[in-house]
């Protein structure tokens, strides 16, 4: 997922290219990140090999520029990858958006987005100290019941607003920032997810389903048991 800049004439156009890169980058390579599903040491593997594919898609991204003569600055875009396994998630981010999943009765972040709140104050793939802002995690997911990955657009629906927030251990850009960065709890909120999921249980077909879902997000159409 990657989300672009307000601010930025052309970040439309650096989002879809982006994902685009990546998800070949990924196919391509896909072999190499499943050698590292059993290995004690796949966090420090994983941050080498997804910090190279973030690379590489900032390089073509660049070359783009290049060659329409663009402004660097009208390319700003955040960057998500996620990734579940048979019983892992590996997962990297620059800038902000969101990503979580449910275990049981346990529900828990798979990203540390940076700065969500703050109006135009994250971070972008296309600047030049993007890697101090690039962080991977690989968490385990044997039990995962669902997961999502989003930008921060509905963040509002997604993130569950009264969890506290369990202090110390998840501020990881203060090394960047001391103590400028907003943390919240970072939780998904179940009731949204549970009643998204019986919606679109009701519905056999994937098209329908896309199409109930994008309702939902683009025009706040809630539907269930014939109800709007």
């Amino acid at each position: 997922v990657s989300d672009g800049a307000g601010s930025s004439k052309k970040s439309h156009i650096a989002s879809d290219f982006c994902v685009e890169k990546l998800a070949k980058v990924v196919k391509r390579d896909f072999d190499e990140l499943l050698g590292l599903n059993d290995l004690v040491d796949a966090k420090s593997k994983w941050d080498i090999l997804s910090k190279s594919w973030f690379s590489e898609v900032r390089d073509e991204l660049l070359n783009h520029c290049a060659t329409q003569n663009d402004q660097i600055v009208d390319f700003n875009c955040t960057l998500i990858l996620v990734i579940k396994t048979r019983d892992k998630f590996f997962s990297c981010n620059v800038g902000d958006g969101r990503s979580g999943a449910k275990s049981g009765m346990h529900v828990y972040p798979i990203i540390v987005p940076f700065m969500t709140f703050t109006v135009g104050a994250t971070y972008f793939v296309i600047k030049e100290d993007w890697e101090r802002f690039f962080r991977s995690y690989v968490l385990d997911a044997v039990q995962c019941d669902y997961f999502f990955l989003s930008s921060d657009g509905p963040q509002n629906y997604l993130i569950d607003q009264d969890a506290q927030l369990q202090v110390t251990e998840n501020r990881i850009y203060d090394n960047i920032m001391p103590g400028e960065v907003y943390y919240d709890s970072n939780l998904l909120y179940k009731p949204f997810f549970e009643g998204l999921l019986d919606s679109l249980k009701e519905l056999s077909n994937q098209e329908e389903r896309n199409e109930r879902l994008s309702e939902l997000l683009q025009y706040g159409k809630y539907q269930i048991r014939g109800e709007i």
